[in-house]
């Protein structure tokens, strides 16, 4: 499968970016409860940089998450086109070659590898879901 790479990835992304999201939000939790002792040491920076770097992580394991899932649908427009162009090519060489029918093979194709990408899409989303 030509996506089995990219799926194992997601499926690491998306248990990181759950962890991100859980010590997120642990960090807030925390601190919004003792927001009184903080104030009172000035800790105010400190604990303002740490949830920053929790808020970047998520943003950037959210970002490659996304990224990783939207490699397969940007390479089977190009993949998806290629095959057309060598069905094309097969096809002109035959003797009986017609154009109605070629316009039907190149939407069935299409339709084909549409499909293809919303099981893709399908497949992400189911995996961005099991680790919560």
């Amino acid at each position: 499968m030509l996506a089995k790479p990219l799926l194992a990835k997601t499926k690491i992304y998306a248990k990181r970016r759950f962890d991100a999201y859980k010590n997120t939000t642990h960090h807030i939790n925390e601190h919004m409860i003792g927001l009184k002792l903080i104030k009172a040491f000035g800790a105010e920076r400190a604990v303002s940089h740490v949830g920053a770097e929790f808020f970047e992580e998520f943003r950037s394991v959210r970002l490659k998450q996304y990224m990783t899932q939207n490699v397969f649908g940007t390479l089977i427009q190009p993949l998806s086109m290629l095959f057309i162009l060598g069905v094309f090519a097969i096809s002109y060489q035959q003797t009986d070659f017609s154009l109605p029918a070629f316009i039907a093979v190149i939407y069935l194709i299409k339709k084909i590898f549409a499909h293809i990408n919303d099981i893709q899409q399908s497949v992400n989303a189911m995996l961005d879901t099991i680790p919560s």
